[in-house]
């Protein structure tokens, strides 16, 4: 457990000493190079994106509580905004949305409708169970008797 947390203290001190774009830049290209070859495309990428920031948010927070918030946001920085924020787009439901209403002999109606559904109601649900599946990893990575202490 002691040489988990040396490397990460590490890593989090190598990070802090990088400006914040370039860390949301970096996170982002890499978000994006795997959305590419993410089997199942927009779908499949929005849910395991929301799945996962969702789970990473609770993680962090019980970091933060026991470390500090400026200990962690490097991360949040590199892997939140950068990462799964290129990994998951908002810009596709934007153009199923926009297609349907300004050409909407190219799109049925009643697929628009299906897709919004599927990706807004299905990323909350997806942050959801990845932000419950945070706190049980959060217990295992952060026990409660750390985070007492640290606050």
């Amino acid at each position: 457990m002691r040489i988990r947390a040396s490397i990460r203290q590490r890593i989090g001190s190598v990070l802090n000493r990088v400006p914040a774009p370039f860390l949301v830049f970096l996170g982002g290209g890499t978000g994006t190079l795997c959305r590419v070859y993410t089997p199942g495309g927009v779908l499949v990428a929005n849910l395991l994106g929301s799945f996962t920031l969702g789970l990473l948010t609770v993680v962090w927070n019980a970091y933060a509580r026991r470390d500090g918030e400026d200990r962690i946001h490097s991360f949040r920085l590199l892997f939140g905004a950068g990462m799964m924020g290129g990994y998951t787009t908002y810009s596709s439901i934007a153009a199923v949305v926009a297609q349907t209403i300004f050409l909407p002999y190219t799109v049925h109606s009643g697929y628009m409708v299906l897709a919004v559904l599927v990706l807004l109601v299905g990323g909350l649900v997806a942050a959801a169970a990845g932000m419950l599946m945070g706190r049980f990893v959060g217990s295992r990575l952060v026990p409660a008797s750390d985070v007492e202490e640290g606050c």
